[in-house]
């Protein structure tokens, strides 16, 4: 077989980071957007608000970043994710990059702030380090973890504005706060057992430990008032003084604009009062006298971004979301015109799980554990939890979906997930089509997260793994498992420990697992045939390389897509045989009703001759 290509039907913005400059080029206020590009190379967004004209920039290399600083208006300091952690510094006025700068072990780099020293440090993941940036001499520096837990991967938000001291959140296995000294350079664990930084200044230190409030000393580190809990009906009676009295009040009483929803984050205050912000695909500028908000389109091109997952429809359209961005598309297959959606939930993240039953898009999406449902044919107003609607969530437990969805046996939305971050387990969950009312079922193999999901016409079957949320990868004995339409488990079969099982598959009388190693010294690449009643392994079918999806073509075959290589496999009689090259690895693929078969390689859409 050959395969044709549709071009690059997914686009979005997903908008990490923003700030304001007074640009050097114009001497004008602009907002800064950073925009992560997954499977491409991240822009930055220059919007003048006052006339809505936008630039798009993009970064010398990496996917995106979260964390961007000014340096007085003269130059950008950007800190990149999710693949090289690098450190981008922009000259504003010539717009031009410097050279760019590195450490070898980071991937990502998450907040900048400056140093009572005047260097830029960042948090990283996944060595849990504090980089050191030094403006005048362009150089980066590693001032090593700042945790002593080897398990905590994350040093997620530094704080930078107290004298002779940063700050630093580590997470998330053991989560807690350090205090790194910039004179001695030693780092010090801070505060109380599973506490973070709330808020660092040279006035006080904030930490919360659950629902209480600390407040510290920032030259001595001395406790300089009692501990005082957020869960008070009003913030307390006291002699406490400003300013650490008037940070206390706004946690009972924020000061809030109350022309900007909640929901649309946090805003930054421009000149003579106005606001500008983001909430997913579109940003608003409020002026100071404006009685109401209005969201206006990002003024760039959406760029192409990577597809996460794909299914279709019985009308033969294409459905499918982005890796990044919480945001889905669509691609008619007769016309090759496509479609990208605003955000669909309030939440940030991606879509994992996508199916289309009687004709609504039912989607499970990162980060929140949101179930979605989007109906096609009415009106879009997701600001007003309308179209689409948020239903049920399997948060705060459950969080990431990525066993993905199928259509279980009962028609529900099924999909399994991985547990909340610094938990290892797993858990499935169903949406009723019509009611939309969610059962959920947590931890069926216990602490175990759930790697991959199919069904056939009476069971729902996955595998699991030790995936997790901010965690290293647990070893275990990872197993498949069988359960019926009221979640209990009718069969589980083990595997030997080092290996794991992956994408599972369904298609009539047998189905099939893929099995990969993560031991080195243990190299595993097996399809293995099983009897869909019994769970006996029928057949075992050594590949050359990691199976990556598995889609069932008709009953008794299915299709096996290994890195650069699609196969086909009998799993009557155990025959595999090679059907056609692919252009890259391919990780999510559909059959319409027609009997059409499209696959996703990072950003574009192909289908099979």
């Amino acid at each position: 077989m050959s395969y044709n290509s549709h071009g690059e039907p997914c686009r979005n913005f997903c908008i990490l980071s923003s700030l304001k400059i007074t640009d050097p080029v114009d001497e004008k206020e602009k907002i800064v957007l950073s925009s992560f590009v997954s499977g491409g190379t991240g822009i930055l967004i220059f919007i003048d608000p006052r006339t809505g004209k936008g630039e798009s920039i993009a970064l010398p290399a990496d996917e995106g970043a979260w964390a961007s600083y000014n340096l007085h208006n003269r130059f950008l300091i950007i800190g990149t994710c999710g693949i090289k952690g690098y450190i981008h510094c922009m000259d504003l006025k010539s717009r031009e990059w410097v050279k760019s700068l590195r450490d070898e072990h980071e991937t990502y780099i998450w907040n900048l702030v400056m140093g009572s020293d005047g260097m830029v440090y960042g948090g990283t993941y996944p060595g849990c380090a504090l980089l050191r940036y030094n403006p005048e001499k362009h150089t980066l520096d590693n001032m090593g973890r700042m945790s002593p837990y080897l398990s905590n991967l994350y040093s997620r938000q530094v704080f930078g504005d107290v004298p002779g001291r940063i700050f630093i959140n580590c997470g998330y296995d053991k989560p807690h706060a350090s205090v790194y000294d910039l004179s001695t350079h030693k780092v010090n664990v801070f505060g109380k057992e599973g506490a973070f930084v709330k808020e660092a200044n040279k006035d006080f230190i904030c930490t919360i430990t659950g629902d209480d409030l600390d407040f510290y000393n920032p030259l001595t580190l001395e406790q300089i008032c009692g501990t005082i809990s957020i869960n008070l009906p009003k913030a307390p009676n006291s002699d406490i003084k400003a300013p650490i009295s008037e940070f206390i009040n706004n946690f009972f009483r924020p000061v809030k604009d109350n022309r900007i929803p909640e929901k649309y984050g946090n805003a930054l205050l421009l000149e003579h009062g106005n606001k500008a912000g983001v909430r997913g695909q579109e940003y608003f500028y409020l002026k100071k006298d404006d009685s109401r908000i209005k969201l206006l389109p990002i003024p760039v091109e959406a760029p192409p971004t990577q597809i996460l997952t794909i299914t279709s429809g019985e009308d033969g359209i294409i459905w499918g979301t982005s890796n990044f961005g919480q945001t889905i598309f669509s691609y008619n297959p007769t016309d090759g015109t496509y479609w990208n959606s605003l955000t669909v939930c309030d939440n940030g993240g991606e879509v994992y799980g996508i199916k289309v039953i009687g004709g609504k898009v039912f989607m499970a999406a990162y980060a929140g554990g949101d179930h979605i449902v989007y109906d096609p044919f009415e009106k879009w107003d997701q600001a007003n939890n309308i179209n689409p609607k948020a239903l049920a969530s399997a948060g705060p437990d459950l969080i990431r979906p990525h066993g993905k969805s199928v259509i279980g046996p009962d028609n529900g939305f099924w999909t399994g997930w991985t547990a909340k971050y610094g938990t290892c387990g797993g858990g499935l969950t169903r949406i009723d089509p019509t009611s939309y009312d969610m059962k959920l079922w947590y931890d069926p193999i216990p602490e175990q997260s759930i790697e991959s999901l199919a069904a056939s016409e009476k069971y729902l079957y996955f595998t699991t793994s030790g995936r997790g949320n901010g965690l290293n990868w647990k070893t275990s004995i990872f197993c498949i498992a069988v359960c019926d339409t009221e979640g209990k488990l009718v069969h589980k079969v083990e595997f030997p420990e080092g290996t794991v099982p992956g994408c599972v598959e369904i298609a009539g009388k047998h189905g099939a697992v893929c099995l990969y190693s993560y031991c080195k010294t243990l190299p595993v690449n097996e399809l293995i045939i099983f009897d869909s009643t019994t769970m006996e392994f029928t057949c075992r079918i050594k590949l050359t390389s990691i199976c990556t999806c598995l889609l069932k073509k008709r009953d008794e075959q299915l299709l096996v897509f290994c890195e650069n290589e699609l196969f086909e496999v009998n799993t009557s009689s155990g025959e595999l045989k090679l059907v056609a090259e692919l252009p890259g690895q391919v990780k999510t693929a559909t059959i319409t009703a027609k009997g059409e078969i499209f696959f996703a390689v990072n950003e574009k859409l192909y289908s099979l001759k």
